[in-house]
């Protein structure tokens, strides 16, 4: 046992063996090794060499033949000359340049292989920037691609992954059409992979639960009194809002009822005129269906637990199979 997690090396799938204790060292807070085998977090690295093994930094280790990356060998890099570029450790989320004699390369954070090759790059000028950005004297670059078009001088790097320069306006390091880069906003908060941006023409969401991210602008939603809430809920002087969809109820009197577990997918909220609520579909891409509920005592209305509720009259059962609210009488 290493910090209580048993260390285990392969010998021929499917078997493994304890680690040897007689020569069991810690090497740091990652990495130990015996004279059989290095293990990070008490996991085999296949092939490492215990006797020359050196823990580097961002996940990096090397020995005598190979470069590492958590587990894995890192195929084809030259271990002479390899260096991350990377400085600091909170930007590796984003992912991690690294280098060799023979080019600069990008692998994200969590990947194995294949780590892409940056083509076309100038070395002698090339600059890790933050939030997976990076430039030389040609151009700015977002993870391994070139940013088409991109203007070197004024170029900016916004949050999380947003920038712009004095011509468009990108996210992941693509454009993103008919956005104002001059009034452009974007909101702090943000909800199941979702980002708000508001510019003079309006306000948008993007979506970013898939691969290829999508776009919406709140056709109605007012750009000035438009505010973020909580749990993917916004509103203006106007309406509210359950992400891109306009709820018909009162800004000025809602109430959002915090639900005690988020997995459960259901959501209820009241307004002077009623309770209301929102089931949420659990296959992607995702739905949401909404409901005022009938004969409801909106005074005695209370939240139950597992997306139950009930009132002075009658009890309201979430049926997570069927995504329906059966009424029952008290």
């Amino acid at each position: 046992m290493y910090n209580g997690v048993s260390v285990t090396r392969d010998l021929e799938y499917p078997f493994t063996t304890n680690a040897d204790v007689k020569s069991f060292k810690v090497i740091d807070g990652i990495y130990a090794k015996d004279k059989y085998a290095v293990y990070r977090y008490g996991n085999y690295i296949i092939g490492a060499d215990p006797q020359t093994f050196i823990p580097l930094n961002h996940g990096f280790s090397k020995d005598k033949n190979n470069i590492y990356r958590y587990n894995w060998i890192v195929e084809g890099i030259d271990k002479n000359t390899f260096k991350v570029l990377n400085q600091d450790e909170n930007e590796d989320k984003y992912g991690i340049y690294f280098s060799d004699k023979n080019g600069i390369y990008f692998i994200k954070v969590w990947e194995r292989n294949p780590y892409s090759k940056l083509e076309d790059i100038d070395i002698k000028t090339f600059e890790v920037l933050k939030n997976g950005y990076a430039k030389d004297k040609n151009n700015i670059y977002y993870n391994s691609f070139i940013i088409e078009e991109a203007d070197m001088n004024s170029f900016e790097i916004l949050s999380s992954d947003f920038s712009k320069d004095k011509n468009y306006f990108y996210f992941d390091g693509g454009k993103i059409k008919n956005i104002d880069v001059k009034t452009v906003k974007i909101f702090e908060k943000s909800f199941d992979s979702k980002y708000y941006l508001k510019d003079k023409n309006g306000v948008y969401i993007i979506d970013t639960v898939s691969e290829k991210y999508k776009i919406t602008k709140l056709k109605s939603a007012d750009t000035e009194t438009f505010e973020i809430l909580k749990e993917g809920y916004t509103k203006d002087k106007n309406s509210l809002y359950f992400y891109d969809y306009e709820l018909n109820v009162n800004p000025k009197t809602v109430e959002i009822f915090k639900m005690e577990n988020d997995y459960i997918n259901i959501y209820y909220l009241k307004d002077k005129n009623g309770i209301y609520v929102i089931i949420k579909s659990e296959i992607f891409p995702y739905e949401y269906k909404i409901t005022k509920l009938e004969n409801v005592d909106i005074k005695t209305f209370e939240i139950l637990s597992e997306g139950n509720a009930r009132d002075k009259n009658f009890m309201y059962i979430f049926d997570k199979k069927n995504k329906t609210i059966d009424i029952r009488k008290n």
